[in-house]
């Protein structure tokens, strides 16, 4: 899937085009850039901090920290909001035994 997310930390607000891959329990986070070769973020579900799934006017999104990073993920572009929280939800069960509850509007 590719889409925009955006990721705040101490410098600011920045929007990045990413391809969003899922591999055993992490979700990958791939940029690219024009000339440089793509940089990947991989992040495992069960190092997510403040976790949490909204909705909103602009539709659904996902919330979470990283190592002093926050991420927004909304649906966007081919970015499927359901499917990644649907892999969040299963990867830390099958991972790490601990269940996710989604909010009901996650769930149809």
């Amino acid at each position: 899937m590719y889409g925009i997310i955006s990721v705040t930390d101490l410098l600011g607000l920045e929007y990045h085009y990413v391809k969003v891959t899922f591999k055993e329990n992490q979700l990958i986070f791939e940029r690219h850039f024009l000339l440089n070769q793509p940089t990947l973020t991989s992040i495992p579900v069960n190092e997510f901090n403040n976790l949490s799934f909204k909705k909103n006017k602009e539709g659904l999104k996902i919330l979470f920290s990283y190592q002093n990073h926050h991420y927004q993920i909304k649906e966007n572009a081919s970015l499927n909001i359901k499917t990644i929280a649907a892999f969040i939800q299963t990867a830390t069960f099958a991972y790490y035994g601990n269940y996710i509850e989604l909010p009901i509007f996650f769930n149809n």
